[in-house]
């Protein structure tokens, strides 16, 4: 008997007109024709039932292809069930990953890779390669900014800021100086100071520091390095040491100038005032800050009802002036102010041999410290940033203020290391302070205590007997090595 003759009618219907929408009610009812109709009805509702069971499947699969690989492949679709279902599963993920963005993704990337493989042989993945040097741009970009925070951010963990409303000065309520301090000198600094860090083509170098010679009358005679094309960036040229030779220091001199300069004002203080220039003073209290050490006379405890908390600085100017000094009967306090030029040398000297005790750091405003603007401005030199190193010499109480002034942020002192000038933010009325021990630092007359960049004014207190007698002027130039008295 024939194949065609041994399928009835509805067998063939099934084999050449069949969809997988075939239900088992029509199933049923053709159960019975003949065994090898069972055998197909049987097996179209175990599908059906898988396919309820697992819609994604269905939505997957087109139901015309299930039914027709049961159909077309009886070998793994009748005879082998659990194959043919493999062999469903096997098309549906090679369908998803077909229409997966990410897999297309992937695919096309290493169709690229390929083709880049072929073109680029040394660098095989040119795009990751590019990606990857604009990354690492962007880090260092975003880190350079903010390098500075993040060791601001340090040195509050080293050195806790001390707050005491006592070093505020009260010149900061004028019209005019609150104008002044409103524009962004500090941002300004900033600014100034990257770029004088950046490294000056060799070639351009002469032309460079030669246009800021001519323009503040540097004498390059004096430096140690006099070719141009040693300096690599401003800052450098800023900062050039000077031949020492050019400058012996006066032997005969008990205290001698600490830099190169202008003297601004020189004399003693008189009722813990300080004179800025002439006829501007301010306070030898809010300059320096509370007292370092309590003091070892014993007149400030004995006299009857005086109430004095040296650690706080609250006291009076009066009682101030003489709890500096060690010996205020025999001893007087006096003060000398230096202005250093742009085309000064900026580097800073010890005027005399001494103990450097502690430091004090007040952040500020970095006002101009030209002599006109002295005159203008009340409390200048506290109102700016400045370093307090203050200690001990032969006669007493001896300190080396440098004071910051615009462009001029950075003070920079070789004996501390943790000192961080120039701060992006700062609150008025704190400081930062360290104390070097009980011996200290022993300096010797003329030994480099730091630089500036650019310019700015030395600010020497210092106790002496009362007849001393300096021997500057205002207005005076000085340089450094020469005596003051």
């Amino acid at each position: 008997m024939s194949m065609s003759k041994f399928l009835c009618q509805n067998c063939h219907f099934l084999a050449s007109r069949a969809r997988i929408k075939i239900t088992l009610e029509i199933g049923k009812k053709s159960t019975g024709e003949c065994n090898f109709s069972r055998v197909y009805w049987r097996t179209i509702a175990t599908y059906e039932q898988h396919v309820s069971l697992a819609r994604p499947l269905a939505t997957v699969v087109p139901k015309r292809s299930l039914f027709h690989t049961i159909i077309q492949r009886p070998g793994t679709g009748i005879n082998m069930p659990g194959q043919g279902l493999k062999k469903i599963d096997k098309n549906e993920e090679e369908l998803k990953e077909q229409k997966s963005p990410v897999l297309k993704l992937i695919t096309k990337w290493e169709e690229e890779q390929k083709i880049g493989m072929e073109k680029f042989p040394l660098c095989p993945d040119y795009k990751l390669f590019i990606r990857i040097i604009i990354k690492l741009a962007v880090f260092l970009f975003v880190a350079s900014l903010l390098w500075p925070e993040f060791i601001e951010m340090v040195s509050d963990v080293i050195e806790e800021p001390v707050s005491n409303p006592a070093v505020i000065s009260t010149a900061a309520k004028s019209p005019v100086v609150y104008l002044y301090k409103a524009a962004p000198l500090r941002l300004v600094s900033r600014i100034w100071g990257r770029l004088t860090d950046m490294e000056v083509y060799t070639v351009l170098r002469p032309v460079v520091y030669g246009a800021y010679s001519n323009l503040f009358s540097v004498n390059m005679d004096e430096a140690l390095v006099k070719d141009f094309k040693m300096y690599k960036s401003l800052a450098e040229f800023f900062r050039r040491p000077l031949d020492l030779s050019l400058r012996p220091i006066d032997s005969t001199a008990k205290v001698v100038c600490p830099c190169d300069g202008k003297v601004l004002s020189c004399g003693k203080i008189v009722n813990g005032r300080v004179e800025q220039v002439k006829g501007v003073t301010y306070s030898l209290q809010k300059l320096l800050g509370p007292l370092v050490t309590e003091p070892s006379h014993d007149k400030w405890g004995s006299e009857e009802g005086y109430k004095y908390d040296w650690k706080s600085g609250q006291a009076p100017l009066q009682n101030y002036h003489p709890a500096v000094m060690k010996d205020p009967e025999n001893n007087a306090l006096f003060h000398c102010v230096f202005y250093l030029a742009p085309g000064d040398y900026h580097r800073f000297h010890s005027p005399v041999e001494w103990t450097m005790k502690h430091r004090r750091h007040f952040p500020g405003d970095l006002l101009s410290v030209n002599p006109r603007i002295a005159n203008i401005v009340k409390d200048l030199f506290i109102l700016n940033e400045r370093v307090v190193l203050s200690g001990e010499w032969q006669h007493g109480y001896f300190s080396v203020t440098p004071v910051g002034a615009t462009n001029v942020g950075s003070i920079k002192v070789y004996e501390d290391v943790w000192l961080n000038t120039n701060r992006l933010r700062f609150k008025p009325g704190t400081y930062f302070e360290t104390n070097f021990g009980e011996s200290g630092y022993e300096i010797p007359k003329g030994e480099a205590l730091g630089e500036f960049n650019l310019g700015s004014t030395i600010v020497l207190i210092f106790e002496a007997p009362k007849e001393t007698k300096l021997n500057l002027e205002a207005g005076q130039t000085i340089r450094f090595g020469q005596s003051i008295f």
